[in-house]
């Protein structure tokens, strides 16, 4: 099982909005060196990262990471396959992604 998530984000950086890792670092909020280690997949970024760097981009979150989130259904699906021939496995993956942070701004 792969353990970092695949992702766009270089080509999308360069190609679409002609950034780079140092712009889009202080877009995101975090070092250079960060966005270096998610775009070469040593680094897994959090869910808020994760967003953030879609918002960034202009790009949907399932678009940037889009292959991942793929495999990481494609596999829930057959591990939930296996169950049902006896094998222990994880349920059906979720249907829904969110593709957009909520304001974290407003009070309640």
């Amino acid at each position: 099982i792969e353990k970092n998530l695949k992702n766009r984000i270089k080509s999308l950086r360069l190609l679409n909005q002609k950034m780079t890792q140092e712009q889009l670092s202080q877009k995101v909020g975090v070092s250079r060196q960060t966005i270096s280690a998610i775009e070469s997949g040593k680094n897994t970024p959090n869910l808020l990262c994760a967003m953030d760097i879609a918002e960034s981009l202009n790009t949907p979150l399932e678009e940037v990471f889009l292959e991942a989130i793929n495999q990481s259904k494609n596999l829930k699906w057959h591990l939930s396959f296996a169950s049902s021939t006896g094998t222990p496995a994880e349920t059906k993956p979720d249907t829904a992604i969110p593709t957009h942070r909520p304001n974290t701004t407003e009070s309640i």
